[in-house]
């Protein structure tokens, strides 16, 4: 995955989208030995691409005329759009969307795709271009074995391949819960901050015991995901009916907030119910327990 590897036996690849990320896409198959065929809406975009040796097709269907087709566009929509515009030169490809798309828009693509006579993976990405082409880069793949297998060593010049599921939108998925992690634990951070600082705390102070919470969160994720595939909910620091009253506090406290509850009036919702379904001496993973699940079983 370094500039000194080569491939044996270089296979072209299309690059549709110049951006900042396919641009860096498109250093990196350069560098390993591949070919390159680069498109861009806006030609003039593709002028950094091309410094790294690629060619530049006139139009989409143009750079099809490559074995693999690796989509580095803004959004699901736009991919949608390419793969319609491309869709008459699909067979035999493989099409490989890359970057955060929403599951249906991923099913919607592979299965255009997939109509058209080609195939379809999802790749998710959260790095930005400077470390394309590295290990550290952690590519979440969706998609059939045998389709990712053709892709792999195009793939593998990008970064570190993960084959997270055969579905059409399970890369997609992936991406976005773990997007979801990151919003989910900064926005909570924010709105602590929002609540201390009008009780007068020093948020600078209260940082340091935020940031040991949510070690307490990091540390429990693995346990949590145990807990879910088990079916088994421990109490652990605090059951169900102890966390009630927490949560009815908190959703109280953020009524009128700036970022929102959190989604915490749902949750309390859910308490209620889950209590009343026998689940009161469980743990709060207790609150995915599937609906055929029966308390203390």
């Amino acid at each position: 995955m370094t500039g000194d590897e080569t491939t044996d036996s270089p296979t072209s690849v299309a690059v549709l989208g110049t951006g900042a990320i396919g641009t860096a896409v498109t250093r990196a198959l350069r560098r390993a030995g591949f070919r390159v065929i680069v498109w861009n809406r806006t030609p003039e975009r593709a002028r950094a691409a091309l410094d790294h040796g690629a060619r530049r097709a006139e139009t989409a269907t143009d750079a099809l005329d490559a074995d693999i087709a690796i989509l580095a566009l803004s959004d699901g929509q736009a991919v949608l759009d390419v793969l319609g515009a491309v869709a008459t030169v699909l067979a035999g490809k493989v099409v490989v969307a890359l970057g955060t798309v929403s599951p249906h828009e991923a099913e919607a693509a592979a299965d255009l795709a997939e109509r058209a006579g080609g195939d379809y993976l999802g790749v998710g990405l959260q790095h930005g271009p400077e470390q394309i082409g590295s290990f550290e880069v952690q590519l979440p793949v969706g998609g059939r074995d045998d389709v990712l297998d053709r892709a792999r060593p195009v793939l593998e010049v990008i970064g570190s391949v993960r084959h997270v599921g055969t579905g059409a939108g399970a890369a997609a998925m992936w991406d976005l819960a773990l997007f979801g992690i990151w919003y989910d634990a900064h926005l909570g951070l924010l709105r602590a901050f929002d609540n201390v600082r009008s009780a007068g705390v020093d948020i600078a102070a209260f940082a340091e015991a935020a940031r040991v919470q949510l070690q307490y969160v990091v540390e429990g994720a693995e346990g949590a995901a145990t807990e879910l595939v088990s079916h088994q909910y421990p109490a652990g620091p605090a059951d169900l009916r102890q966390h009630a009253p927490v949560v009815e506090a908190l959703a109280d406290l953020r009524q009128g907030s700036t970022l929102g509850d959190g989604g915490l009036v749902a949750v309390q919702r859910l308490l209620e119910v889950r209590i009343g379904e026998g689940w009161a001496d469980a743990g709060l993973t207790a609150l995915l327990a599937g609906s055929r699940e029966q308390a203390g079983a």
